[in-house]
């Protein structure tokens, strides 16, 4: 084979729903509930020494979101995505560490699920996939990352 596989596991788990209503359903805050348990990513990182929940409100999202957008035109992460940002889902989550709120929004291409049902997560799928930090206080974006991808099984293999 010479060509990638790509396998992608559009898992949804972690069970949840939306708080409060919006005009959008591409943007949504996931209740804490959704995620109390954690959230994990299968093949990007996720935001280290998390140590506690809290709920991000639709109208911080809608904040949050606008901003998100300038910044990935500003930063060039854009380039780096297959599609617009806003063609992708976002769902954001909001977490304690040490001490300062942060939000973290998982965002996937649309088709891969519904942000309001639950916390998607993949395995590989590449810029299919992504994740970016943003930290309340200081009103900044960081940590940017895209899924992994699987590379081809043989190669490397002598046959």
């Amino acid at each position: 084979m010479t060509g990638k596989i790509l396998l992608v596991l559009a898992t949804f788990a972690l069970g949840g729903s939306v708080h409060g209503a919006s005009r959008s359903t591409t943007a949504v805050a996931l209740k804490d509930q959704a995620y109390k348990d954690g959230f994990r990513n299968c093949s990007r990182g996720m935001p280290p020494g998390i140590t506690a929940a809290w709920q991000v409100s639709q109208k911080d999202v809608e904040k949050i979101d606008a901003a998100l957008m300038l910044h990935m035109e500003e930063a060039g992460l854009t380039k780096k995505l297959r599609a617009s940002p806003a063609s992708y889902g976002r769902q954001y989550l909001g977490y304690v560490r040490e001490g300062r709120r942060f939000v973290y929004v998982n965002a996937f291409l649309r088709s891969f699920g519904d942000p309001r049902a639950s916390y998607v997560r993949a395995c590989d799928g590449g810029n299919l996939f992504w994740g970016i930090e943003y930290d309340v206080q200081a009103g900044t974006f960081a940590n940017f990352e895209v899924n992994g991808e699987m590379g081809d099984p043989l190669e490397g293999l002598k046959l």
